[in-house]
C-alpha cells in the first residue's frame, strides 16, 4: 500500500474517518429506492437521509484535501 496514505490517514482524527464511514452508508441507503419502494423508509426517513448527508458533507469540507492526498 501506499506509505503516503497510511502516514495521512494517522494524521487524520478518528471522527473525520467515522464521519466519512457515516457518510458512505447514509448515501448506499440514499441511493437504494428498493427501501422506500418496500417500506423500509418512509418519505420522511428519506428527507432526513438527505439532509443529513448534507451536513456531513459540510463536516468533511475541512478535511477534504487531507483524505483527497492520503489517496495518492
Amino acid at each position: 500500500m501506499n506509505h503516503q496514505f497510511f502516514r495521512t490517514l494517522n494524521n487524520i482524527e478518528k471522527n473525520v474517518l467515522a464521519t466519512l464511514r457515516t457518510l458512505y452508508a447514509l448515501s448506499c441507503l440514499e441511493e437504494v429506492v428498493a427501501f422506500l419502494r418496500y417500506g423500509y423508509l418512509s418519505i420522511d426517513n428519506v428527507a432526513a437521509i438527505r439532509k443529513e448527508v448534507s451536513r456531513l458533507y459540510r463536516e468533511l469540507r475541512p478535511h477534504a484535501l487531507a483524505l483527497i492526498i492520503s489517496f495518492k
